[in-house]
């Protein structure tokens, strides 16, 4: 298998350490190596309204109320 981020060393010497890099955000990182994907947003409904989102959850829940039990 290769992969080119492991190397081997030898066990009776110092492996050699990579100075991390200052001002350096992961999604910086993410996107100077390639593994950043971008989503596409073209499913997701833009159109529903929160309130409207909101109010199909609370009328759905209304048959089970939540009642907490004691410890």
């Amino acid at each position: 298998m290769y992969n080119p981020s492991l190397t081997e060393e030898n066990r009776n010497q110092v492996s050699p350490v990579i100075a991390p890099r200052k001002n350096t955000s992961l999604y910086d990182w993410l996107e100077e190596n390639g593994r950043f994907r971008k989503n596409d947003n073209s499913d997701f409904d833009w159109s529903t309204d929160d309130e409207e989102l909101l109010s199909e959850y609370s009328s759905s829940n209304e048959e089970a109320s939540y009642v907490p039990k004691a410890a």
